[in-house]
């Protein structure tokens, strides 16, 4: 299957689809890393810091705050834009109701 943004029927996007699907878990145990490491880092932090591109790592963070594994705080960055702070969810089957 391909991913939500792959053509459909082009076979290039369908193999570039396949062959990521061996790298994503990796790059999401890469990401679940730095954030315990680094508590409080943004995905452009982390992207940075991994030596990522914002397309590969970008949405790792998603699937980790969907599986409850990390959660964030929205907070005003200096420019007044709205930043997202990660941190690694203690105790993922307690999950923070705010």
């Amino acid at each position: 299957m391909a991913g939500p943004y792959a053509t459909r029927g082009v076979k290039p996007s369908e193999e570039a689809a396949e062959r990521f699907k061996t790298k994503a878990p990796t790059i999401r145990e890469q990401v679940l890393a730095y954030v315990k490491a680094h508590p409080g880092t943004t995905c452009e932090e982390a992207t940075q810091g991994l030596r990522l591109k914002h397309q590969s790592c970008s949405p790792r963070f998603l699937e980790l705050v969907e599986a409850r594994l990390i959660e964030f705080d929205e907070v005003r960055g200096p420019d007044g834009r709205t930043l997202r702070r990660y941190r690694v969810v203690e105790d993922p089957r307690q999950v923070r109701l705010f």
